[in-house]
């Protein structure tokens, strides 16, 4: 044995000599001693360098035997290594320790590494040495098992071509299968840490964003606002769209650094050029608000959010249609918006089918259809749309579409109105105030007509002048029924300002 093997095994042993049995007997003590004393001998013998009668001529600079001396080294090295492993993985296996070992044996008998590997094999294989051809065959191999829904394979294939081979794509299969517990248990940790490694040593974008999500959510480790944004900036250097488009969230929202709002239209751009839909209606939003430190270009906007559209963005349709509805950045086009609105309603998009259902209660775009507008409104309220469930209300409660159903306007709007729509508190609070419904109830809709002037809304605080005025729910109060008068007339009631 070499000595420089012999110098390391101790830093791979799980205990010195020392911490052996410190409470032996002197006869225990003496009958350690010889042996220790053997087991030196024996070392000092082995590494003594012979050559034996039988030795074979072998060529070490052949292709095999580099490879050989390569790997044993590399072994030598990472037992050397003062770096802690960022997996938590032992950094030389027994199997390695024992490769070398047997590797350095045939050395001093004048064996070449064929010899080396039939002796080793006998007792367990070697680790597989990476090439280009067996790389891409253990890929192709984990790709098939995985494809066969076959995930414990594929999870241990691509295990193998990111620590073996060091794929970038091995690596980021391994994180994703990891992550979503396939093929063995979820490792979120170990998910991380593949996805670093085809970041940090093979410039795999993909990978960058998923270490920039995780480091975002928190998942494998602490959450880590600034190494995420410092991943997605990589991820996007690295032509992956997505990482561009939370690149460009984080500099419009300053999350893990400051905000740079002109920086952040720019990467909006960058990311829609490399595909990312969502970017394209981003970018559509700051050149028709003015986000990139110019005038409103609605024109270049409509372009972009049709753009996403395309792309599948559902709020690039629905911005879309906004803009062919109103003619802004071109003609007018309301039968187009109402099918652009469609279109993303369809998919569930909850604005999309409060727009669209407020277009199919009037002549824009189309005949009116209360009774089609009814059902959207209640597609929009169910997915959470509190325009959508005001929407519905005011059809049961005015009996367009369908026939009227008070109460259920009125638990349609006390719904609402609890989740914080001033527009359903207005109209829930009138309810009561009359009794529609319901049992009457003056004094808690004096305090939603209250609550909603509070919030500026001119209907609110129209009702509420008129339950001052006429001490509806409390006692008058004339001064305060002016102010409210005033204030709804401020906001555009034109009722009020004739103090009607």
């Amino acid at each position: 044995m070499s000595l420089g093997i012999l110098a390391t095994c101790s830093s791979v042993l799980p205990f010195s000599i020392k911490a052996l049995n410190p409470d032996l007997n002197s006869h225990g003590r003496d009958r350690t001693m010889k042996m220790i004393s053997m087991l030196i001998l024996i070392v000092v013998f082995a590494s003594i360098s012979y050559q034996p009668l039988n030795a074979q001529t072998v060529n070490r600079g052949s292709a095999e035997e580099r490879q050989c001396k390569s790997r044993y080294d590399s072994i030598f090295a990472r037992i050397n290594s003062k770096a802690l492993p960022s997996n938590n993985i032992r950094r030389v296996s027994d199997e390695e320790i024992g490769w070398a070992l047997t590797y350095e044996k045939n050395l001093r008998e004048g064996k070449g590494c064929n010899a080396q590997a039939k002796i080793f094999s006998a007792s367990k294989p070697s680790a597989p040495i990476s090439t280009p051809a067996t790389a891409k065959k253990r890929f192709d191999e984990a790709l098939a098992a995985y494809k066969a829904n076959n995930f414990s394979s594929a999870r241990q294939g691509f295990a193998g071509s990111c620590y073996i081979d060091v794929s970038p794509q091995g690596c980021h299969n391994l994180g994703l299968m990891m992550e979503q517990g396939k093929g063995g248990p979820a490792d979120t940790k170990g998910a991380l840490a593949a996805y670093h490694t085809a970041c940090d040593k093979k410039s795999y974008g993909p990978s960058c964003f998923n270490v920039g999500t995780m480091l975002q959510n928190g998942r494998g480790g602490s959450v880590d606002l600034a190494q995420s944004r410092r991943y997605y900036e990589r991820g996007c250097t690295l032509g992956y769209a997505d990482a561009c488009y939370n690149l460009g969230r984080f500099l419009q929202e300053g999350n893990g650094g400051p905000a740079e709002p002109i920086r952040s239209v720019s990467t909006f751009a960058k990311a829609c050029e490399l595909g990312s839909a969502a970017a394209c209606n981003n970018y559509g939003v700051a050149l028709a608000t003015s986000r990139n430190g110019q005038k409103p270009d609605f024109a270049r906007a409509r372009t972009f959010y049709e753009k996403g559209c395309s792309g599948g963005d559902l709020r690039g349709c629905h911005n879309y249609a906004a803009l062919l509805r109103y003619g802004q950045g071109g003609a007018a086009d309301p039968v187009g918006a109402r099918a652009y609105l469609k279109r993303s309603c369809d998919r569930n998009d909850s604005e999309s089918c409060l727009a669209l259902g407020q277009m199919l209660e009037t002549k824009v775009g189309g005949a009116p259809d209360p009774v089609q507008s009814r059902a959207i409104y209640s597609k929009s309220c169910d997915f959470g749309n509190l325009g959508g469930c005001n929407g519905l209300g005011n059809m049961f409660q005015k009996g367009r579409g369908g026939a009227v159903d008070l109460p259920r306007a009125r638990a349609i709007y006390d719904k609402a109105c609890a989740a914080k729509s001033n527009v359903a508190c207005v109209n829930f609070g009138a309810m009561l105030a009359k009794g529609d419904g319901g049992p009457k109830d003056a004094p808690r809709a004096r305090a939603l007509f209250k609550s909603g002037c509070d919030a500026n809304d001119d209907d609110a605080c129209r009702n509420l002048a008129i339950s001052l005025r006429y001490g509806i729910g409390g006692s008058i109060d004339a001064s305060g029924a002016e102010a409210a008068y005033g204030k709804s007339c401020k906001l555009g009631n034109k009722l009020a300002c004739d103090r009607k």
